[in-house]
């Protein structure tokens, strides 16, 4: 049974369904809580014309939120000691790997590339959380 928000209930039943066969070695199951690994977009790169990149930024800083989105880092003028990766960094964090994806493949987002596009040279990858 693949471990997902959804199933936490069944395998809650089954977890205790085990205990009572004697097939599992646990004391109890007060709590089954569900981490699910956050999602995030890596961007590096350089910006050509910063203030064309004003209607990007400012409808990217309003959009995010509506997708449960935020920024954790925002630094265009990083310190690179290896590569050429350009001195943009940016890095967002979404609630699960699924909603990052899901976000950028959305109607909203791929319109705000076409501002960011023509301004830039800029990587984006998304990247799941290690949970451990």
């Amino acid at each position: 049974m693949p471990l997902s928000r959804d199933n936490a209930p069944s395998i809650k039943s089954c977890l205790h369904e085990e205990l009572r066969t004697d097939q599992l070695q646990l004391h109890s199951v007060q709590q089954i809580s569900y981490v699910m690994a956050k999602g995030y977009w890596i961007s590096t790169g350089t910006i050509h014309t910063p203030l064309a990149m004003v209607p990007y930024i400012s409808r990217l800083t309003e959009w995010l939120p509506t997708v449960g989105a935020k920024f954790l880092v925002r630094d265009v003028q990083c310190d690179v000691r290896e590569g050429t990766p350009g001195s943009l960094n940016v890095i967002i964090e979404f609630p699960s790997l699924e909603s990052a994806v899901s976000a950028y493949e959305s109607t909203d987002y791929q319109s705000l590339i076409a501002l960011r596009t023509p301004h830039s040279d800029l990587t984006l990858s998304i990247s799941e959380e290690l949970v451990a």
